[in-house]
């Protein structure tokens, strides 16, 4: 069958075919029959003598079957369906009738109802492909696939959980309501895998090895964090883990704590407080990107890897030139922001980007010239590029692949390193960005319109003396209050 239209058990694909209640009933129970389930059921809403049916019982809500209650023809057109025994139409009245069992009852009765067509009944396990399995089927599917977009590299032992509580397959299920109940339940979770396992698709997006009962997510020795999880009695980390408030030693807290007030210290004063908390979660966010992938990736201890934050930060280069990066691109993201809320503008915001990855290389987080402020959508394109790369990287250094494995994977490398080193990734913005050079003329006319609208009334006030205003003289006197040297 190539998706074939189904109406009334007969399936349509180019030319009728008529097919026995066995076989579309063997689509009902079969486990990986999942998608002609699915596409016979969204045709059910469309048979007219079902849907009679149905609206028949809801007129007939209230009644009894006893007394004459039920309308003859309610009965006799019910017994027709449920003598069937098509279990695709029997399943869509049971789900749309509020009385389906008074109506069963009150037909079989009156003797309408075949004692073959109940004991058929008895004998189909009606929870194993429900209506409602199959829904969450069809979620899981749709969220692994676009996991596996997202991250072409990765396999099922990149969503098992590991101590560090990184991104696993119990996210996957948070994502969709109707997967949310499962997440507690281990069992569970396994049981609606290995149904796409039977079905294929774990196979086709490569991540079947998340069944795999001998493979488990790398363990992690560093005993701060074994002390830690031992004392909040659990087996991995909270998720978004703030290492800096929970795990440091005394001597590691004092670390941050002395950068925190070295940071203070070297602030403009007339930094607003909303962008002071922002830049001290740029330094906090990395401080602790660092511990996690310094002991994940790098095999270093924390207590190295603090030492490591201190001989950055205490670099005169840090305060020099570090923090006046940081601060602009807090201040940059600021005002992008108001061009949205207040203007309606909307353009990419910046990031503080790394030329060498932090999980590649703690000792660079804080390193200018590892540095740069660039846009947001090109570092998440250059981040899964060459998060791939180290994906492929760790399968090319694996035990047991062929020499033709291992030709294909080099080249699949090769391909995505000269893809970094001939885009744009690691460019940084202009030092004028917007600037009609980064945003376009089209786009740098609409900015200068709505702020000309917004503060003089008038959309072409730019426009004045041949043109000759400026964006940035426009613009003057907001960008003076957030201007910091």
């Amino acid at each position: 069958m190539s998706a074939p239209d189904i109406i009334g058990g007969i399936f349509k694909s180019g030319k009728k075919i008529k097919s026995s209640i066995d076989e579309i009933n063997d689509i009902y129970t079969n486990p990986i029959k999942r998608k002609d389930r699915m596409l016979i059921r969204s045709q059910m809403a469309d048979d007219q003598n079902l849907n009679n049916i149905v609206n028949l019982a809801e007129a007939s809500m209230g009644k009894s079957g006893r007394a004459g209650g039920f309308d003859q023809k309610l009965l006799s057109d019910f017994a027709n369906v449920y003598n069937s025994k098509d279990l695709f139409k029997i399943e869509y009245l049971r789900n749309n009738m509020k009385n389906f069992k008074s109506i069963f009852n009150s037909a079989k009765d009156k003797k309408l109802i075949d004692m073959d067509a109940v004991n058929s009944m008895k004998n189909i396990n009606k929870a194993t492909n429900s209506v409602e399995r199959d829904l969450q089927l069809d979620a899981l599917e749709k969220l692994l696939r676009q996991f596996k977009k997202d991250n072409p590299t990765a396999t099922g032992f990149d969503l098992k959980k590991n101590v560090f509580g990184d991104f696993d397959i119990e996210d996957i299920f948070a994502m969709d309501d109707s997967l949310k109940g499962i997440i507690g339940s281990k069992a569970k979770r396994k049981t609606i895998l290995n149904k796409l396992k039977k079905e294929g698709i774990l196979d086709e997006l490569g991540l079947s090895d998340i069944l795999k009962t001998g493979e488990k997510a790398r363990t992690i020795n560093d005993p701060q964090i074994l002390a830690y999880l031992k004392e909040i009695k659990k087996d991995s980390l909270p998720k978004n883990f703030d290492f800096t408030s929970k795990i440091l030693n005394k001597n590691q807290k004092q670390i941050f704590s002395n950068l925190t007030e070295q940071i203070t210290k070297n602030l403009p004063e007339q930094l607003p407080g909303t962008l002071r908390k922002n830049l001290k979660d740029i330094i906090r966010n990395n401080v602790n990107r660092s511990i996690k992938y310094g002991v994940r990736d790098q095999g270093k201890s924390i207590d190295e890897i603090m030492t490591s934050i201190k001989k950055q930060t205490d670099d005169p280069s840090f305060i020099k030139e570090v923090l006046p990066l940081i601060i602009r691109k807090v201040e940059l993201n600021d005002y992008l922001k108001r061009l949205e809320l207040d203007l309606g503008v909307t353009l990419d915001k910046v990031d503080l980007s790394h030329m060498k990855a932090v999980v590649e290389d703690i000792d660079q987080t804080f390193k200018i010239n590892n540095l740069f402020i660039g846009l947001s959508k090109k570092n998440a394109a250059e981040s899964k590029i060459a998060q791939s790369i180290r994906d492929l990287n760790a399968k090319l250094n694996k035990k047991n692949i062929s020499k033709d494995e291992k030709i294909q994977l080099a080249e699949k490398i090769k391909s995505l390193k000269n893809e970094l080193k001939t885009g744009d990734y690691y460019d940084p913005v202009s030092i004028n960005y917007p600037s009609p050079d980064d945003v376009g003329s089209d786009v740098s006319q609409q900015i200068k319109e709505k702020i000309s609208e917004t503060m003089m009334g008038d959309p072409t006030y730019f426009k004045k003396d041949g043109g000759i205003v400026s964006i940035e003289k426009m613009i003057q006197p907001i960008s003076l209050k957030y201007t910091s040297w």
